[in-house]
């Protein structure tokens, strides 16, 4: 499934489970950033794992759409309607901050996208980009992916951050405050 045709089962996700302290990162953050429409497996969401037991709750009252996968550190989420009948499911994987994430992530400081008339709260493209270096440097079976990812949205950050006025693209000024 593609981001665009995804978002609309984020926000209706988001809405049910009534998260407020999250971020969206992964392939959705990805496609956002970069425009490119590319085919998503699920739609990666990090909370803190304080928050597992009142989304499984939340999400039991919609048990005929929903099912989810406890596995301590993740929930796994997959929207019944895309999963029966296909190799992979399609949902959410809500991943726990505390196992996954070092606590230079801030929870609050997201940036927020509006979509379908709902503010999702992605995780910031920097955090996105330091996700993708940490994990290209393990064994992670994706890791030439987040490469080439890290590569993309190093170009979009220099287009996004305007350049200084001072730098008029040669050799950098210094100014000297104390002597």
């Amino acid at each position: 499934m593609d981001y665009l045709t995804a978002t609309p089962h984020l926000v209706e996700f988001l809405k049910i489970s009534n998260l407020n302290q999250y971020l969206v990162y992964g392939s959705y953050a990805y496609c956002y950033y970069t425009k490119q429409n590319i085919a998503i497996s699920d739609i990666d969401i990090v909370v803190s794992r304080n928050y597992f037991g009142d989304i499984i709750k939340s999400i039991d009252e919609y048990k005929d759409e929903y099912e989810v996968f406890d596995t301590g550190k993740s929930l796994h989420i997959n929207i019944k309607a895309f999963s029966e009948g296909c190799k992979e499911p399609f949902g959410f994987s809500v991943d726990s901050y505390e196992d996954y994430f070092s606590s230079a992530l801030n929870l609050l400081d997201p940036e927020i996208i509006n979509m379908d008339g709902y503010d999702i709260h992605l995780m910031k493209i920097s955090d996105l980009i330091s996700r993708y270096e940490k994990d290209s440097l393990s064994s992670h079976p994706k890791a030439m992916e987040y490469i080439k990812k890290v590569s993309i949205l190093r170009e979009v950050l220099k287009k996004r951050i305007p350049p200084k006025s001072s730098d008029k693209g040669g050799i950098p000024t210094c100014i000297v405050t104390h002597i």
